[in-house]
C-alpha cells in the first residue's frame, strides 16, 4: 500500500551574519583616505552621495586584497566614529572638562569625573 506522505526537514535558517572586526590598519588607512579627500565631498546634511563607494575605491588601493565595503562596513564606520565624536563634544561642553591637544584627551580633575560617573554632575 503506497502512502503520500511528505518528510518534513527542520532546515537552519542562516544566523545573522556576525559584525566585522576592523584591523587597525584598516582604520587608519579610511581616515588617512577620507582626510585625503576633506572638503571635496561635503553637503548640506553631510556628505554627498557616492563617497563611501569612492573610498572603498581608495582603501582598495592603498590596501590590496581588502574586503571592506561601502555599505555597509564604510558607511557604518563612519556612522560610529560620528557617535564618539558626538558625545566627545557633549563631554568637553561640560564644566570643568577640557580637551588635552598634548596628549589628545579628555582633560579633568578627578573629583569633577566621579561626580560626572555618578550622574551628580551638575555641568553645563
Amino acid at each position: 500500500m503506497a502512502t503520500n506522505e511528505v518528510e518534513i526537514v527542520d532546515v537552519e535558517r542562516p544566523s545573522k551574519q556576525k559584525r566585522r572586526s576592523w584591523r587597525k590598519v584598516e582604520e587608519d588607512a579610511l581616515m588617512k583616505c577620507m582626510l585625503n579627500e576633506e572638503g571635496k565631498w561635503k553637503s548640506e546634511n553631510g556628505f554627498r552621495t557616492g563617497y563611501f563607494t569612492h573610498l572603498q575605491k581608495e582603501l582598495h588601493n592603498v590596501l590590496p586584497g581588502c574586503t571592506l565595503q561601502a555599505n555597509p562596513h564604510i558607511d557604518s564606520k563612519v556612522k560610529h566614529w560620528k557617535s564618539i565624536w558626538a558625545k566627545l563634544v557633549d563631554i568637553i561642553g561640560l564644566s570643568g572638562f577640557g580637551w588635552d591637544a598634548v596628549n589628545n584627551c579628555i582633560d579633568v580633575e578627578e573629583p569633577v569625573w566621579d561626580a560626572y560617573e555618578k550622574g551628580d554632575c551638575v555641568c553645563a
